[in-house]
């Protein structure tokens, strides 16, 4: 998991994360990129062609976190209007 920066996504204390590979597998998933497209090597919850990402709002729960992807629909999306309710 790495930190995710997103200027769409504002609110105080919204924490986001992706999955992206490091290391050796890092390099070997973007050689293979540049050959052809493909996965991006993390899987389906990994960093792909369009905006994904999990975001957490620790004030909001402790326990909770959301899985975003806008795919294709990204301009209709806002990214600002997610918010966790209580159970």
């Amino acid at each position: 998991m790495r930190a995710f920066k997103n200027p769409a996504v504002k609110g105080k204390g919204k924490l986001l994360f992706q999955i992206m590979p490091t290391g050796a597998y890092a390099r070997k998933v973007e050689k293979k990129l540049q050959q052809e497209p493909g996965d991006f090597g993390c899987g389906d919850f990994g960093a792909g062609q369009s905006t994904a990402y999990f975001e957490y709002h620790p004030a909001e729960t402790k326990a909770k976190f959301l899985y975003v992807d806008t795919g294709q629909d990204e301009p209709l999306f806002d990214q600002d209007s997610i918010v966790f309710i209580a159970d």
